[in-house]
């Protein structure tokens, strides 16, 4: 586990990304968020800086309904999966669920790129019932906060991946 303190002059970045689910599509009578195009591959970060450490530290999660109505309409649970654009590395094993409500949940990730021009892409699953509440509702918003971190610090990045061996080197390259 690395413990080292994150260097002060590390930039914060905070990503705010929407996922809509339209009724009736491609599923009738479901609110789908498994809907091609609008929530896969989704840029949450642009412009990776080449050999900088980015650190996701936390998510908060929320939609546009209440929560009590989210869970009465949750058919399959909602996950957030997060990769890398250009080659499609994923951050996390396996996609972050979103069984309730969340806001400020660690979850600890690092990636890396040695190339230009990447992105952290996201995608977003699920679907959701229409119970007696969401009669008339045409779409559900969900929403997926990140606090990320942008590390540029060279002894800092060099120390990180010196503890991380070659798994930091084969998986986040």
């Amino acid at each position: 586990m690395i413990t080292k303190t994150i260097p002060q002059d590390s930039r914060f970045i905070q990503t705010a990304n929407s996922f809509t689910a339209l009724f009736n599509v491609p599923t009738l009578g479901q609110y789908n968020f498994e809907n091609g195009a609008v929530n896969n591959n989704i840029t949450v970060l642009s412009n990776i800086q080449k050999n900088h450490v980015y650190m996701i530290e936390k998510y908060s999660f929320s939609a546009a309904i209440p929560e009590g109505v989210f869970l009465e309409a949750t058919r399959s649970i909602c996950s957030f999966q997060l990769l890398r654009a250009i080659d499609s590395q994923v951050i996390y094993q396996a996609p972050i669920p979103l069984i309730t409500y969340a806001d400020g949940v660690s979850c600890i990730g690092y990636f890396f790129s040695t190339q230009d021009n990447d992105r952290l892409i996201a995608s977003f699953r699920g679907i959701l019932n229409q119970p007696a509440p969401l009669v008339g509702v045409p779409s559900v918003i969900a929403q997926v906060t990140l606090n990320i971190y942008e590390i540029s610090d060279t002894e800092w990045i060099q120390a990180f991946k010196q503890n991380t061996g070659r798994e930091f080197s084969r998986q986040y390259r």
